[in-house]
């Protein structure tokens, strides 16, 4: 995918960057907020927010609790993010040049609270049934995960 075609879409999952992964277009309060949020992209300026539709964002600031537990698959702006809102972060990562932009940002910040791996794509389910039972709050999928395999606290 061309850099072009990376900033519309995201990803090859995703129509485009306006819409939900199943499809659905961004709600109108999102697309006020539109303007900043590329501001912020195109000048790097602040990169305090998970590149997902606006309104997970929302929900998700709304929903996570500071004793939550939580485990990402793959990792990105998000994984910051997450790791500021809740007790636990474990982050799975497969791409080589997102793990070194986030791994740095995570330890700027002095998230210790975050345990980022690199590992496989193939190898996420593996990883994730390694951890007991019962390990988790919730649990973020990246679109280009390959599996989503949640075990609520």
């Amino acid at each position: 995918m061309n850099s072009l075609s990376k900033v519309v879409r995201g990803h090859e999952s995703r129509i485009t960057r306006f819409h939900s992964e199943r499809g659905e277009l961004m709600h109108a309060g999102a697309w006020l907020r539109l303007p900043v949020t590329v501001w912020e992209r195109l000048t790097g300026r602040r990169l305090l927010t998970p590149w997902i539709v606006p309104a997970a964002v929302s929900y998700l600031s709304r929903v996570i609790q500071p004793g939550w537990s939580i485990f990402e698959f793959g990792s990105g702006w998000s994984t910051p993010w997450l790791a500021t809102r809740c007790a636990k972060l474990f982050s799975l990562e497969y791409e080589p040049v997102w793990y070194a932009r986030i791994k740095p940002a995570l330890e700027a910040r002095g998230l210790d609270n975050c345990l980022l791996l690199m590992v496989g794509r193939d190898d996420f389910a593996t990883t994730i049934t390694a951890f007991p039972d019962e390990s988790w709050s919730t649990g973020r999928m990246n679109a280009s995960a390959v599996s989503n395999r949640l075990r609520p606290n």
